[in-house]
């Protein structure tokens, strides 16, 4: 028997215990006892490399080891995971004997079979382990051939060994492979990582220490290994010391590393559970499970099922309503998709949701009805709210309606915004939705004032984490499409989320950029930034001045921000004058998530 090496590489750092377990199951195959064993766990967290623990240990035991790699490409081919069972097991001479009897007129069933009864004769001989790595992403032929094959191999001494994101009876079930007869199978999980295991991984990559910033950037995909390791790669390549600059590159590694990952297991999952991904990534927090459900076209069964399978691959956030574990995914997933299939998505998703299902948490939803803080009350008024709004409700469905007809894409974005505006109240998630897409789909030079207008208006809604992302992403995306100058209200605005929300800065290039005053929209965001330092009190007036003097330009919350700065450099009349005029352009523009920001904000300098 061959000891276990003493030495864990850098990849299987925090995977001790199920190692231990599986090296368990390792020696009860050279004793002549059969085991099923399921290695589980998020994307990115390493099965592939268990795997090839247990396989390397295998072999050298001296026991036959036959591997399939699963991929999407070869999920297309038959029998392609059983040919690379075969292939791996038996010598190059073997196969050709296989294929020489294989006649014009034989059927591939036939050629299968013969190769599952070769599978079986050498497992008759010795013990042997069957290792299938992203078993979710194999051929169903290949499935329904494995499971038959695991159990009739099991008369001798056979370790089945596959590893899957998605619980494996769904995989089978999918498949229509569900064996004859219950089998008792051992599932290991492999979990996130600990900060000292992150760490660990970071430092063994890098060869040398690493601040704890770096594992805050990592944090931002999950403790996975395959994310740290990209984040470690991405540090290496650098090839200098880590400063401020360097954490949006980070970021983007880590990113991107996660996504990567998160779209290949997207190719190997059920059908129910895709169309769920996809419902989330339009639905977000705005419908309840029961109309996220009927979006997705999903019984209560299914819909439980593709839950649980999305949980299991780290994909969804641990809510009580399914949401995106990354808001940012939603992008991705829907970009999988054609155009008509996102439109009747949208459709779909926009005649089903309801104020039952909207989440309280930003500014507007707080507010509840933020027309009635924008206007005083009046009797009349009182005797309306009482009757169904049956204008706004013809209006928004009209806004919806309209987003199916042919228009050119300044026009679209337009629309949406409307339509955002409109459902600002009765729909905030969705309105929000209907912000990002315009930031993020539909990016171009002829659009470019709108986009920028989402922006202020998703930072409107108080979201700031959200609205810090996504106009994170916005700005890397325009850097080659949009000039310098007209990029720089988005800096601000970036800026602005940045300073209400901390963390680590995400705009590139770096948010310093919005300490220029070469637009007014910066100057008032560097105005607010020293004025909360309380430094430089004649430069905090010049500046928000110099913004505020220019209203037409500088986006709604850096208006806001300016006119704070006056408050705080006691200016108190020009500020609250200022937000005064806020307000009512915001209301002029519909903008009632603006509109009621400046009114918190004057009603704070009341209550100080």
């Amino acid at each position: 028997m061959t000891a276990t090496p003493a030495f864990v590489p850098a990849q299987l750092v925090g995977r001790q215990a199920v190692l231990d377990t599986l090296d368990g199951f390792v020696r009860r195959l050279e004793d002549g006892v059969s085991d099923i064993a399921v290695v589980t766990g998020p994307v990115g967290s390493g099965r592939s490399a268990v795997l090839d623990r247990v396989v390397d240990r295998a072999r050298a035991s001296g026991l036959a080891v036959g591997v399939a790699r699963c991929s999407p490409r070869e999920s297309q081919l038959p029998y392609g995971a059983i040919t690379q069972l075969l292939g791996t097991l038996c010598r190059p001479s073997r196969i050709g004997a296989l294929a020489s009897g294989i006649g014009p007129t034989s059927r591939p069933t036939d050629t299968v079979a013969r190769m599952c009864d070769t599978l079986l004769t050498l497992s008759a001989g010795r013990p042997v382990l069957l290792a299938v790595d992203d078993l979710h992403l194999a051929d169903p032929h290949s499935l329904r051939r494995l499971v038959d094959l695991i159990h009739r191999a099991r008369q001798g001494a056979v370790l089945g060994l596959v590893t899957s994101p998605v619980p494996v009876r769904q995989v089978l079930d999918a498949a229509g492979a569900r064996p004859a007869a219950p089998s008792s199978v051992h599932t290991l999980r492999l979990d996130a990582l600990t900060t000292a295991e992150a760490r660990s991984v970071v430092e063994a990559r890098v060869g040398h220490p690493v601040q704890r910033s770096v594992l805050t950037v990592a944090g931002v995909a999950g403790w996975s290994p395959a994310v740290l390791h990209a984040v470690a790669d991405r540090i290496t390549a650098l090839g200098r010391p880590l400063d401020t600059d360097a954490m949006p590159q980070l970021i983007a590694a880590a990113r991107t590393a996660w996504s990567t990952r998160a779209l290949t297991t997207l190719h190997g999952l059920p059908k129910n559970v895709v169309a769920l991904l996809r419902a989330t990534a339009v639905g977000g927090h705005q419908l309840e499970p029961a109309r996220l459900a009927a979006l997705a076209g999903l019984d209560a069964t299914a819909f439980a099922d593709a839950v649980d399978a999305l949980r299991a691959c780290g994909l969804l956030a641990d809510t009580d309503i399914p949401r995106l574990r990354h808001p940012w995914f939603a992008d991705d997933v829907l970009a999988g998709m054609t155009g008509p299939e996102r439109d009747r998505l949208h459709r779909r998703a926009a005649s089903l949701h309801g104020q039952e299902g909207a989440r309280v948490g930003t500014v507007a939803e707080m507010l509840g009805d933020v027309t009635s803080l924008v206007r005083s009350w009046t009797a009349s008024d009182l005797a309306a709210s009482s009757r169904p709004q049956h204008t706004a409700d013809v209006t928004t469905a009209s806004l919806r309606h309209s987003l199916c007809e042919p228009v050119t894409e300044a026009e679209r974005a337009r629309r949406l915004i409307r339509l955002a505006t409109a459902e600002a109240v009765t729909a905030p998630q969705a309105a929000d939705g209907r912000l990002r897409q315009v930031m993020l789909r539909h990016l171009s030079r002829e659009t470019w004032p709108d986009v920028l207008n989402a922006a202020d208006l998703l930072l409107s809604r108080g979201d700031a984490e959200t609205a810090r992302w996504v106009i994170a992403d916005v700005h890397q995306r325009a850097l080659t499409k949009i000039p310098d100058e007209e990029l720089r209200p988005l800096r601000a605005l970036g800026r602005l989320a940045h300073k209400e929300k901390g963390g680590l800065p995400l705009v590139a290039p770096p948010p310093v950029h919005s300490d220029r005053t070469g637009h007014p929209a910066q100057s008032a965001v560097l105005a607010w930034t020293l004025a909360t330092r309380g430094d430089e009190r004649d430069r905090v007036l010049e500046l928000a001045r110099t913004a505020l003097d220019e209203p037409a330009t500088v986006p709604f919350m850096c208006r806001i921000a300016a006119a704070r700065a006056l408050l705080s450099a006691d200016d108190i009349p020009a500020g609250l004058d200022r937000l005064d005029a806020v307000a009512a352009d915001a209301r002029g523009a519909d903008a009632l998530a603006a509109a009621a920001q400046a009114l918190l904000s004057r009603t704070e300098e009341h209550t100080t």
